[in-house]
């Protein structure tokens, strides 16, 4: 999961899952996230991947480490459409 949302209005979430019927799970999950948060914190709008950030696309460091702004540029499309 990649949370996005700074020098933005509100938060939102790339996030991949393993599973064809993950959105009620993700739903639930992110419901119970953001009872424990402050307004500004919470997840707004999110997007479920269908695919695993990888190595291949430049998503991913050797380490497994995230890199943000591959992410970001990778899945343009997607962010523009949850703001």
């Amino acid at each position: 999961m990649l949370l996005i949302g700074d020098r933005l209005p509100y938060v939102t979430a790339l996030i991949t899952a393993t599973t064809g019927d993950a959105q009620p799970a993700v739903d639930a999950a992110v419901k119970t996230a953001n009872r424990e948060l402050a307004d500004f914190e919470r997840i707004r709008k999110f997007k479920i991947l269908d695919r695993e950030f990888s190595i291949e696309s430049g998503e991913l460091t050797p380490t497994m480490k995230l890199r943000r702004a591959r992410v970001l540029e990778n899945h343009r499309d997607l962010i523009s459409e949850m703001y």
